[in-house]
């Protein structure tokens, strides 16, 4: 699946603010805060950590299974961002009518700054 389709997957932009807000999660605290079940959580995570959005780690435990818990990457986190600007522009209340009647959206101070040369952060 590309970026783009994965980026407006049901639950995907939940899952990425959750995890922004707090930091290392467990899939059963995931799963639990979203109402998700377990089997969709798992394979949306499958694929965020395929996209390097989210990284895992497993804890060692007493339990017979070791937990797992995941975090956002720096890539991720960059997508946090990405949200935020659509969010302003679907917000944007401002409509111009162009010469043949048209109306067009708006937008007033928005600024997309790359931060990242060639892969690399700058």
């Amino acid at each position: 699946m590309s970026l783009k389709k994965l980026l407006f997957k049901e639950h995907v932009e939940k899952i990425l603010i959750l995890l922004n807000k707090n930091g290392k999660m467990y899939v059963t605290e995931i799963t639990d805060s979203l109402g998700l079940n377990r089997g969709s959580l798992s394979r949306l995570l499958k694929e965020l950590y395929e996209h390097n959005l989210v990284d895992k780690e497993r804890e060692l435990t007493d339990d017979i299974i070791p937990k797992t818990y995941y975090f956002l990457t720096e890539k991720g986190k960059l997508l946090i961002e990405v949200y935020k600007m659509v969010d302003k522009v679907e917000k944007s209340p401002i409509h111009i009518e162009n010469n043949h009647g048209t109306v067009i959206n708006k937008v007033d101070s928005l600024t997309i700054t790359n931060n990242f040369e060639n892969g690399k952060k700058k």
